[in-house]
């Protein structure tokens, strides 16, 4: 599946909520193609939980929280395009693993040196939906177990 958004800037802050919730386990890897030809792993990061396996009926925004603080990813420098590819499996990828171990990863460099979405930074945690009468609608419709539902969080743009 390929979807296009309208776009980032540098210093924009991104997340990936996986919402279909999952009977199995789930190893998940996301990645960042800026096309500068060297691909950069989003996900898993050492030291940010959760970790692989994500955990079956979880729900998860992943990168996740590093001490225990939630994190994003940030656009870190003006690149030619951001392209994610997220991949999840229900058993181990050791031949994947072995072959990303030397990748760079999000938050590993400085804001100097990072590329692409590249940057990990503190992001506030809005799990949870505003409205209260929405929100409990939804909790009773998940209930039946026939329902699930995706959240698109559109920041405004500052005024110039």
């Amino acid at each position: 599946m390929t979807s296009r958004s309208a776009g980032v800037r540098s210093s924009s802050r991104t997340r990936c909520s996986p919402a279909s919730r999952s009977t199995r386990q789930a190893f998940v890897y996301v990645f960042d193609d800026d096309g500068s030809g060297t691909t950069g792993v989003l996900f898993p990061l050492p030291g940010v939980e959760p970790a692989n396996p994500l955990a079956a009926g979880g729900s998860y925004r992943l990168p996740g929280r590093k001490n225990a603080t939630p994190v994003a990813w940030t656009v870190s420098s003006h690149a030619l395009r951001e392209e994610f590819v997220v991949i999840a499996a229900t058993s181990p990828q050791p031949e994947l693993e072995q072959a990303i171990a030397a990748w760079q990863r999000a938050g590993a460099g400085t804001p100097e040196t990072a590329r692409g979405t590249m940057g990990l930074s503190a992001a506030p945690d809005d799990n949870q939906i505003a409205s209260a009468p929405l929100r409990e609608v939804l909790q009773r419709a998940e209930r039946n177990g026939d329902l699930r539902h995706w959240r698109f969080i559109f920041p405004h743009a500052a005024n110039p």
